[in-house]
């Protein structure tokens, strides 16, 4: 026999449902296999593991009661109740109540989603999150009621005028705060608070919540009361699905017939209709085995004249079937989302409908969905690390996670057909800077705030890790597993109640935990998705440059090409923008936003003050040693015409603890005019050396947020800007007075210092916050037609007193003629251990079969490698080299053999 949970309270009127009041009845397996209309997911043996995983471990226990408990404010209501939350089509919808808005009471601003929604302790209500006023102030749902006929349809001309009044002050003639479902003006304002209550209380939080709630319960604890309820809720909103069009019904950032969807705008409408398959496949067993659901829907159809009488069970089916599910598989374009979600949910949809006859086409389609979403080294293509660009492999592993259901072996048999699948979930892993921080790269996050752990959607996709550890050994999956869950195993698989054998994947991860807890890390680059990281240092003491080195990315990125960032102990201290505000009206097309993206507004360089265009750019020079490691990469047409966009970073050791970073942007061989580089820090103060400024006016297109303007009217020939990170955001727990120094050594720039407007993020908009002025260097130099030129500066990021003593530029002289190209550098570097460091960096495409004679303080260098680093000891004594592609290093009269690779020649002196 067949063990099944029932709960021995139907009506949901106790108010809290105890462990003691669960009892267990059998069922014979015979009883529990005859279903005409069998779950596609959610089969007897996922119901037996739901059961045995809540007996035998307290989290799924205590998750069990926290359904139960959050289903009871819908069991408390009848099934009339239940049947007419559902509305009118007809009703318009908003996304925000306005996307700058202020609250017309206290006259403060509530931009975006900012108004607190609680249907359930003020239906139909809307408060300020400052003053705590409600609106609107008239019965909405009063009117609504007073205009719907026998089939729920609303009229605007049936309903009640008189109930449009201001109902704190009875006054009939008051109409402040009034909303009739379209909206309350005040002056040009129209303020959509039943709109957007419609949303995000009735929809998602009422009737969509319920759905979910109450078909979890269900499978929790197979009491039928729970099932019977999300099925009337399914039934009535397929009565008017195919009519919801957010299209023609919703508005979005002030504008209607801008996006598509159903009760949601498209995005949304993805994830819901992805909700409300699997919801329905959790019940829909009950059509059969509960003839109360058809005899309450068929007195429901009777009274509404709807054409499908719901007297069978197949008649509420094929309701549910042809008008919600098939109608997501008709109209995609409803639900267009970040790809894959209109895949998934599309997918989901069929599987529900038709499994198992449809296996073979649907386990080819989620192949598919994999190969075509991880081309970018396991990534989508998006932007945005912390957010859009990890949306593919979270969609993918929850569309796995529900087959595994079907298939205990289906992750390992797509891995086996897609290799790719484990690029998507060890990319993150590999981006993980200094144990805190993901690269702020495009729409993400906000400036200078910390990365948190592994992003794994709270633990769903821990089976796809496991699984894919299972079939690799990489252990790195469990760890970020374990870590990304507290440091603990307990509640690691809770997304997962039917899954088997629990407690042995578990003391799977505490056994390779136990042997080693952290991720170790090496420089490393992601040449598809055109980012890359260089690592240096141990312990807390590391220091981490990233560079994104490509604008390829297909949604969701700035235009920030060669883009880079520095991190040293835990802070950072060169962070991007991250996401724009879009609370300053007219949604995504504010001039707000396109500053976030402009590419001014980043650490890059500009031409002309334009803007980059989208290009691929490609790694030149890959040599990662001990202590010197260089990147070089080159991303032709970033600017029309323009070959040469080249960045070349060196990241150098100077102990265990510190490190600094080399950066030379090469840029031009293209049509005659200006580049700018913009250098910021993070919040705080900019101290100036070695420059003596002039106030000026500085003239660039409309929409660049950046003023007082100061030009350099004497510049040394080594110049510095000091960045004191302030720690605005509290992010800093280990480094102290934390700063990034840049020593410039370019040629015949013109210098400018300014300040930029970072704007606040939307949350912080509605507490009034203006935004942040970041203290700004811009270094220009203006070339003729198919000149190149050069930026050199050294960045050092350290923690109170700075080690790096000075710095020099050096004659880079080709052998062939004797010339010094601006194109190749070579500098000098002391700092206070007492070493001195000769970076040399020859231009490729000067020195393709030359040679390059460098005179230091130390001694003569001689060498053909594209990269080469020399230091000395403190007496003057030669302590190493480093170099690569090239034959030959000569140090006065000795000559040293390298390797003509890109893997570094490593020679060291006792």
């Amino acid at each position: 026999a067949m063990v099944i949970l029932f709960l021995t309270s139907c009506t949901g009127t106790d108010p809290k449902i105890s462990e003691s009041s669960i009892t267990v009845t059998e069922i014979t397996r015979e009883e529990a296999e005859d279903k005409p209309f069998t779950s596609t997911f959610f089969g007897d043996d996922v119901l037996r593991n739901i059961q045995t995983n809540c007996e035998k471990f307290p989290e799924f226990k205590e998750k069990r009661q926290e359904i139960v408990e959050a289903a009871e404010k819908f069991m408390e209501m009848t099934y009339d109740e239940l049947w007419e939350l559902v509305f009118d089509p007809n009703l318009e919808r908003s996304w925000m109540v306005l996307s700058d808005g202020i609250c017309p009471a206290c006259r403060k601003p509530v931009v975006m989603y900012d108004w607190i929604i609680d249907p359930f302790k003020h239906p139909w209500k809307l408060m300020c999150p400052h003053c705590e006023e409600l609106f609107p102030k008239n019965d909405f749902y009063a009117f609504y009621r007073s205009g719907l006929d026998e089939k729920g349809r609303f009229s605007y001309d049936r309903a009640d005028k008189s109930l449009l009044f201001n109902e704190e002050t009875g006054n009939k003639d008051d109409k402040f705060g009034v909303d009739d479902g379209r909206g309350f003006k005040q002056g040009d304002r129209i303020f959509r608070f039943i709109a957007t209550y419609l949303v995000y209380g009735q929809w998602k939080k009422t009737i969509l919540e319920g759905i979910n709630t109450l078909s979890e319960a269900y499978i929790y604890t197979q009491n039928p009361e729970y099932g019977i309820r999300a099925l009337i809720l399914l039934d009535r909103l397929a009565d008017f699905w195919p009519e919801y069009d957010y299209y023609k019904q919703g508005w979005l950032y002030e504008r209607i017939q801008y996006s598509a969807g159903y009760i949601s705008y498209r995005i949304d409408a993805a994830f819901e209709a992805y909700d409300m398959a699997v919801a329905y496949d959790k019940v829909k067993e009950l059509l059969f085995k509960e003839p109360k659901i058809c005899e309450f829907l068929s007195e429901k159809a009777l009274r509404t004249e709807n054409k499908n009488p719901k007297k069978t069970p197949e008649d509420v089916k094929r309701n549910i079937d042809e008008r919600i599910l098939r109608d997501f598989i008709k109209n995609p374009a409803k639900l267009q989302c970040n790809v894959p979600y209109t895949d998934v949910a599309i997918i989901v949809a069929s599987a529900v409908l038709d499994w198992p006859d449809n296996r073979g086409v649907i386990a080819s389609r989620i192949q598919s969905i994999i190969t075509d979403n991880t081309k970018y080294d396991g990534m989508t293509g998006e932007s945005g690390l912390m957010g859009y660009a990890a949306m593919g492999k979270s969609a993918i592993a929850k569309l796995c996670n529900l087959f595994v259901y079907t298939d205990p072996d289906f992750i390992k048999t797509m891995y086996n057909r897609s290799k790719a699948l484990y690029q998507a979930y060890r990319f993150h892993i590999d981006l993980y800077c200094v144990d805190k921080y993901y690269p702020i790269l495009g729409d993400t996050s906000y400036f200078g705030l910390d990365g948190g752990t592994y992003p794994n959607s709270g633990g769903l996709e821990n089976l796809m890790l496991y699984e894919l550890y299972e079939e690799t050994g990489d252990e790195d999956l469990l760890r970020v597993i374990y870590q990304a869950n507290g440091n603990k195993t307990e509640g690691a698989f809770l997304w997962f109640p039917g899954l088997p054998d629990i407690d042995k994947r578990c003391e799977t991860i505490d056994r390779v935990i136990k042997e080693k807890s952290v991720v170790t890390l090496e420089s490393v680059k992601k040449e598809k998705y055109q980012i890359a990281v260089l690592r240096t240092g141990v312990g807390k003491d590391r220091t981490e440059v990233w560079i994104n080195y490509g604008t390829n990315k297909i949604s969701h990125d700035h235009k920030d090409g060669m883009n880079i960032g520095i991190y040293y102990k835990d802070a950072d201290l060169m962070p991007d923008n991250g996401y724009p505000n879009v609370a300053y009206g007219d949604g995504w097309n504010s001039p707000v936003v396109a500053w976030a993206y402009n590419s001014m507004a980043h650490n890059v360089i500009s031409f002309n003050n334009q803007s980059h265009s989208r290009t691929f750019g490609r790694i030149t020079l890959w040599s990662i040693g001990d202590t010197f490691k260089v990147l070089r990469a080159n991303a032709s047409g970033t600017f029309p015409n323009v070959k040469r966009y080249e960045r070349s970073l060196c990241l150098i050791d100077i102990t265990d603890q510190n490190a600094y970073v080399v950066d030379v942007f090469r840029v031009g061989n293209g049509p005659a005019g200006t580049y700018e580089r913009f250098n910021r820090g993070n919040i705080g103060k900019m101290e100036v050396k070695g420059l003596r400024f002039l106030d000026v006016q500085k003239s660039y297109p409309s929409g660049v947020y950046m003023k007082n303007f100061k030009r350099s009217i004497q510049t040394d020939a080594v110049w510095e800007a000091d960045w004191a990170t302030e720690d605005y955001f509290d992010v800093i727990e280990y480094g102290e007075d934390m700063h990034l120094r840049l020593l410039d050594l370019t040629r015949g720039e013109t210098v400018y210092i300014c300040d930029t407007w970072l704007p606040p993020s939307y949350e912080m908009s509605t507490d009034g916050h203006q935004g942040f002025q970041l203290p700004t260097v811009i270094t220009s130099k203006t070339v003729r037609e198919g000149e190149t030129t050069a930026f050199v500066s050294v960045l050092e990021p350290y923690s109170k007193e700075p080690l790096i003593t000075n710095v020099k530029r050096l004659s880079c002289m080709l052998l062939s003629d004797g010339k010094d190209p601006d194109t190749n550098i070579a500098i000098s570097v002391e700092n206070a251990t007492g070493t001195t460091d000769v970076i040399i960096l020859v231009d490729p495409e000067t020195v393709s079969s030359d040679s390059v004679k460098v005179t230091a303080d130390k001694g003569e260098i001689t060498t053909d490698a594209q990269a080469c680093f020399v230091r000395y000891d403190k007496e003057g004594n030669l302590k190493m080299i480093r170099a690569s592609k090239g034959s030959f290093v000569k140090i006065n009269d000795r000559e040293y053999s390298i390797k003509n690779s890109e893997e570094p020649t490593i020679i060291d002196f006792p």
